[in-house]
């Protein structure tokens, strides 16, 4: 939207718009390579039969991984960490 007909803001909105299509192409790269190896795992799994390995996590896992975290999204949320940007930490 120009405003008092003045064209100095396109540039700016130019080069907004372009970063806006570069992240776009990144996302996409990121989702097409996901999708490729997974059809190439399953195509792997239905070649051989079977998982090709058996990962084994302890139960301990969960708790060294997921405790960190969720004390701390339970920390934020109830105010006892102050958010630095109050956009990202709305509850």
């Amino acid at each position: 939207m120009l405003t008092n007909d003045s064209f100095a803001v396109l540039p700016h909105a130019i080069t907004e718009g372009q970063r806006i299509i570069a992240g776009m192409q990144d996302v996409l790269k990121l989702f097409l390579t996901r999708t490729f190896f997974l059809a190439l795992l399953i195509i792997a799994v239905v070649t051989v039969g079977t998982f090709p390995f058996s990962p084994r996590q302890p139960r301990s896992g969960y708790v060294w991984y997921g405790g960190p975290g969720a004390g701390t999204c339970l920390s934020v949320s109830w105010g006892l960490i102050p958010c630095a940007d109050a956009r990202s930490c709305r509850v």
